[in-house]
């Protein structure tokens, strides 16, 4: 009695200790060898550069309207366009990875000079 019971508290503890790396081996990763799509810097102002970091082994495809990709080089150049959080989505084999981008307002080309003028005259 004695050892059924050593017997399967050993079976039950191996299985524990094996069923975290039976999960990882059986799970299937995204898109074959695919890495998620990442931006540094992700926030930009109007003419910035940006990185796209990714990994995809078969054509992959990025789309934005707030980015035009350079799809040479994968780094990419924010737009013209109105302040705010835009998507950018890698596709990879069928399987798509978005994060989101944010746009920021203009820098002030040149600043105002002269004295302020309060009142109405």
């Amino acid at each position: 009695m004695k050892r059924a019971i050593l017997f399967t508290a050993g079976t039950v503890a191996g299985l524990l200790l094996l069923a975290p790396s039976a999960v990882l081996a059986t799970s299937p990763s995204p898109a074959g060898n695919a890495k998620p799509l990442s931006l540094s810097p992700a926030k930009g102002r109007p003419g910035d550069q940006i990185r796209l970091n990714f990994r995809c082994d078969s054509g992959p495809k990025v789309s934005s309207s707030a980015l035009a990709v350079d799809r040479v080089k994968w780094s990419a150049t924010v737009k013209n366009i109105k302040p705010g959080k835009y998507p950018v989505t890698l596709t990879c084999r069928g399987r798509k990875s978005t994060v989101i981008f944010t746009v920021l307002a203009k820098q002030v080309a040149k600043v105002p000079t002269g004295a302020v003028r309060a009142g109405g005259e």
